[in-house]
């Protein structure tokens, strides 16, 4: 495989993860490298989106240790955010945004290229001139994922990234999914339904308190 990424490694020690004052989960341990991906499935409020917004660093570990290496070198906490990409349940976009506008600004913020290749595969160029308040749940979807044609950070943070998506639009993700593991990124994502890409499964109710 031929890495033309950013050799990106990040691996968890005993980690436990907690809401107000709800301990979701403890002791999960996995190690994430070049080229793979983990898909995090789990009930219903165990902590898959919690556990996301931990490693994007929003939110901090109540105990262990997460520890993310670039290359050879450690990489500071505070310095993660500036090599992934994470798209959260919600699609994060600004009503009053042309659709044209939202795909440029994000490509700007992630320091990725500005593909057409996304916008023409996932069908958005007829909506380009519209703000993005009129589209529907599938159309915002489908714009939000369009981040993931427009960016070259190494590792993607990605909850539910297939929901409320039809079976063609899945599996072009998928495809775009698959293309960036052979480029060397890392992947982590939540699903609730089987996902067609090589996975490594991290089942949270195994650690579950």
């Amino acid at each position: 495989m031929a890495l033309t990424l950013p050799s990106l490694h990040l691996s968890a020690r005993d980690l436990s993860v907690q809401r107000g004052h709800r301990l979701l989960f403890s002791g999960l341990e996995f190690d994430l490298g070049p080229g793979q991906g983990l898909l995090v499935t789990g009930r219903n409020g165990v902590g898959k989106t919690t556990l996301l917004r931990m490693v994007a660093g929003l939110i901090r570990p109540a105990h262990g240790t997460l520890v993310t290496r670039l290359g050879d070198q450690p990489l500071p906490p505070e310095d993660r955010i500036d090599h992934l990409l994470y798209l959260a349940h919600r699609d994060g976009l600004t009503p009053t945004r042309t659709v044209a506008d939202e795909i440029r600004f994000w490509s700007q913020w992630f320091q990725g290229p500005l593909s057409t290749a996304g916008t023409k595969a996932l069908g958005l160029d007829p909506l380009l001139p519209l703000p993005c308040r009129v589209l529907s749940a599938g159309q915002q979807r489908r714009v939000a994922l369009s981040r993931l044609w427009n960016s070259s950070r190494p590792l993607w943070i990605l909850d539910e990234p297939l929901s409320p998506l039809d079976q063609d639009t899945r599996a072009l993700v998928c495809s775009r999914l698959q293309k960036h593991l052979n480029d060397g990124g890392s992947l982590i994502m939540t699903a609730h339904d089987p996902v067609d890409l090589p996975l490594i499964p991290l089942d949270l109710n195994t650690v579950a308190v």
